[in-house]
């Protein structure tokens, strides 16, 4: 996979650091918990040539991680899509 770097006035950093950075090493679902797992809202599986793009990632929690896959995660897509836009239109 290639590594894609990110750059801001005063440092580059890679889309991985980014994801953090945007969601304030929270968890998208709950807040109240530490993000910890880069977690792509549309697996790799149903998005080969485009699943590791910045716009299809989100941090979570494992609890909410697990959840997820859990509940299968095709379940999950339209509100990760939405929470992550709601998310991006308050902090970002």
């Amino acid at each position: 996979m290639q590594s894609t770097k990110i750059t801001g006035r005063k440092k580059s950093f890679s889309a991985r650091e980014a994801i953090f950075r945007l969601y304030r090493n929270r968890c998208l679902v709950n807040p109240a918990h530490t993000g910890i797992v880069v977690h792509e809202i549309v697996p790799k599986s149903q998005r080969p040539n485009n699943w590791w793009e910045f716009e299809n990632k989100e941090l979570l929690c494992h609890e909410c991680h697990d959840m997820i896959h859990n509940d299968g995660a095709a379940n999950w897509e339209e509100k990760l899509t939405n929470l992550r836009a709601e998310w991006i239109k308050k902090y970002a």
